[in-house]
């Protein structure tokens, strides 16, 4: 069934957990870039073992398009093979395929704060002023669902749920949804928790 939903919030993590917490998830961003990387390589290989390097080819093959043929030969998910054909093609033209090489590839640095999350419409931030991070995802049909479900969402999730709260720090995640939305009752249609953070841990 079709809903859409979103959700946005910002959690203030603890002075003494912020600097880890940041550092793991850009850790855990390359790693997902170099995974994405060598998957890129490897369906290459397979593109050019099937002659369909050009446009010409991919036309005159089964394959509607580049992407097509990407997730059909490579057996991909749908997320990895959006993210591939980004990749492949450098986000120019969507049938000229491109080598993929590093420089190909978003690796974070260390001064990075924003991430956007493929294909997902959702967002991670860190305010080294503030020692917080922002979560926000932009509304769609099942973007919420969606999102969470991406590795990198799951990675900060599951660090956060394991932060050592204090008094003070944590925060809430508040959303809503096209069926909540619609409600006509007294207080009907109001954003509502969707994730608490703090001294009661995580909970979604």
């Amino acid at each position: 069934m079709s809903r859409n939903d979103w959700e946005s919030g910002k959690i203030n993590i603890p002075s003494k957990a912020y600097a880890k917490l940041r550092k793991d998830f850009i850790n855990a961003w390359n790693n997902n870039r170099q995974a994405m990387l060598d998957k890129a390589i490897a369906t290459w290989e397979v593109l050019k073992n099937n002659r369909l390097t050009t446009e010409a080819a991919i036309r005159k093959s089964k394959h509607f398009s580049l992407e097509d043929a990407i997730g059909t030969l490579a057996n991909y998910s749908e997320e990895d093979t959006y993210v591939l054909h980004r990749i492949l093609t450098q986000q120019t033209n969507p049938w000229k395929l491109r080598k993929p090489t590093k420089a190909a590839i978003d690796f974070a640095k260390a001064s990075q704060r924003r991430f956007e999350l493929d294909s997902v419409e959702a967002c991670v931030y860190f305010d080294d002023e503030t020692k917080s991070v922002s979560w926000s995802v932009s509304e769609n049909n099942h973007a919420v669902d969606d999102a969470r479900n991406h590795p990198l969402a799951r990675h900060l999730f599951r660090a956060l749920r394991n932060v050592d709260w204090t008094r003070g720090s944590g925060g809430i995640i508040v959303g809503n949804d096209e069926y909540n939305q619609d409600g006509d009752d007294e207080g009907g249609g109001a954003n509502y928790v969707t994730m608490t953070f703090g001294k009661k841990k995580g909970s979604w």
